[in-house]
């Protein structure tokens, strides 16, 4: 979001679209002095016709309802010293995230994947909130730097999984988290040897705190259609992360044409957990001491140091070569989801080293740009979530290793004066490695939501009218190669070729004071699912697949000014 500054600007922009939407939003930028400047921002998305249509509860679901509000200060005491200071909060509301069960073993395979049938309400209420001070002070020879933040998340949800009248498995969740930050900065600029050298160092400390009371009702249905309720199970889980992280980076421009960035970061995670478990007769099924008693480790430490190099050559005007190595972590966790304490294991750390080559350009007088790049990514211990690939449809958190090699290309051109046009290409090919005697049956596979292929073009057309003001025409087109939606081998979890075309026209009146436009998304309503919790059995009982679709077609008639 934009700062506050010294301009007096006021934006209000007004949408009405399919499925009774309506969406809000607007911002005002307010000078109270030479040095104080305010900015307020406001959002709101109300959509009150659900996409879906529930045939057990006859009410349309998979609504939505967000509203977001944003305040900021900037002050302004010294001309060396600057103080933001901004506060934000998010609610968003939505009435049934409710998934089409497609796999016609439970009930019939539906007409569309908007036809749901879960027997209950279906809910996730979302509220954020924060607060974030940055305090920069300008000296003569450097700049120090202090980022304060404190965000709250609460949520509160409850979901079929299944999508049955009677629901196989849904599931509840109640969570508090709460996170404090503090980073300082020092950054500056030098000369070394005749060329410039900018550098920065800093430290970086987090705190978070995470409650959550997580529910499991199962009712299994038999192949004979009888069913056999098992009750809520659900665990009070507590976790706490500390993270600390030193840090450096240093960018020295060996010549008018090349520079080289050399970066380090040591980073400690320190996790704790507390789980007590109960079945659904109230009891105690297991807690924390269970795990000990196990060997299952309550609490992790993680330490590592990351490097980065990078370099630029501005082999001409026009043409900006660069290549980057990286190194990065994700630190590890436990399998929390699971109501068999030996389930409760902890998982490694996700690493990943990263290589990079790519072009930066422009050509025919800076009417074509052309951006390409390269890569590769050796992943070790790639982080995997799974459901109901064991004999117990327990949920499962994987390590495996991968190779992920990739290509992208990005074009813009100005054929006319009024005509734009754009190409951007991903090709992508990620696969398991050192799988051993793969137990999982991942051999052969691709990574989980990895297409093959992303393509997008597309085209913008304006005309001057004779009023002074501008009408402008514009259309996209999209396609998404075939890709598993989760990391199980069912063939039922695979997301066929996705094409999508989105259009829109715009009206700008001469004094670019308000616009008019109409546009659709999905125009030509596509129907596919975007990912899928596959279950094919629970124990004794049928399974289920639940796909969540993409936004069928959508128009949208927005408004808007600004002054």
């Amino acid at each position: 979001l934009a700062r506050p500054d010294e301009e007096f600007a006021v934006r209000a922009d007004m949408g009405f679209g399919s499925y009774d939407r309506l969406d809000v939003k607007g911002s005002l930028n307010i000078p109270l002095s030479e040095n104080l400047f305010v900015r307020l921002n406001g959002a709101s998305q109300q959509q009150d016709r659900g996409f879906s249509r529930n045939e057990t509860l006859g009410v349309r679901v998979n609504d939505r309802s967000i509203e977001a509000a944003r305040a900021a200060v900037l002050y302004l005491p010294t001309s060396d010293l600057e103080v933001l200071f901004s506060v934000d909060w998010v609610s968003d509301d939505a009435n049934g995230i409710v998934p089409a069960d497609i796999s016609g073993r439970a009930r019939p395979v539906p007409d569309s994947l908007f036809d749901v049938a879960s027997g209950i309400d279906n809910f996730n209420e979302v509220t954020s909130r924060g607060a974030t001070l940055d305090i920069s002070w300008q000296a003569d020879a450097f700049t120090i730097r202090s980022i304060s933040s404190y965000r709250e998340l609460r949520q509160f949800y409850q979901l079929d999984l299944s999508d049955q009248p009677v629901p196989i498995y849904y599931i509840d969740n109640d969570g508090e988290h709460d996170q404090f930050s503090q980073e300082v900065q020092l950054q500056g600029d030098a000369t070394v040897a005749g060329n410039a050298l900018r550098w920065i160092v800093g430290a970086f400390y987090m705190k978070e705190w995470n409650t959550t009371v997580i529910g499991d009702v199962i009712n299994f249905q038999l192949p004979s259609g009888l069913r056999l309720p098992l009750g809520r199970q659900f665990k009070v889980l507590d976790n706490d992360v500390d993270s600390y992280a030193a840090f450096g980076e240093v960018t020295w421009q060996l010549s008018d044409a090349v520079g080289v960035t050399v970066g380090l970061r040591y980073t400690r995670d320190v996790k704790d957990v507390d789980v007590v478990q109960f079945n659904a007769a109230g009891a105690v099924s297991y807690d924390t001491q269970t795990l000990v008693s196990l060997g299952i480790p309550i609490e992790q430490t993680f330490n590592e140091i990351t490097p980065r190099l990078g370099m630029e050559w501005q082999f001409s005007d026009d043409i900006l070569l660069y290549a980057n190595y990286t190194r990065g972590f994700k630190s590890g966790g436990w399998n929390s989801r699971v109501t068999n304490a030996a389930q409760f294991y902890a998982f490694e750390p996700e690493f990943v080293t990263a290589y990079e080559v790519g072009m930066k350009s422009e050509w025919l007088d800076r009417r074509l740009r052309v951006n390409t790049a390269a890569f590769w990514s050796d992943v070790e211990d790639l982080v995997l979530g799974t459901a109901g690939t064991t004999p117990d449809g327990a949920f499962q958190t994987l390590n495996a290793d991968a190779d992920i090699y990739g290509f992208e290309l990005e074009t813009t051109a100005l054929v006319t004066s009024s005509l734009d046009v754009f190409l951007t290409l991903g090709l992508m090919d990620a696969r398991y490695k050192n799988l051993g005697d793969d137990p999982q049956g991942f051999r052969g596979r691709r990574l989980p939501r990895v297409s093959d292929m992303t393509l997008k073009l597309g085209a913008e057309q304006s005309w001057d009218l004779a009023s002074g003001a501008l009408l402008t025409l514009g259309a996209d087109y999209s396609q998404t190669s075939p890709y598993y939606s989760s990391a199980g081998t069912d063939r039922i979890t695979r997301v066929g070729t996705v094409e999508l075309v989105n259009m829109y026209l715009r009206y700008d009146d001469p004094d670019e004071r308000w616009y008019g436009s109409l546009g659709c998304r999905n125009c030509f309503n596509k129907e596919y699912f975007h990912s899928m919790l596959n279950f094919p059995a629970l124990g004794p009982s049928v399974g289920f697949a639940a796909a969540y679709p993409g936004d069928p077609a959508t128009l949208m008639l927005n408004f808007g000014t600004r002054f």
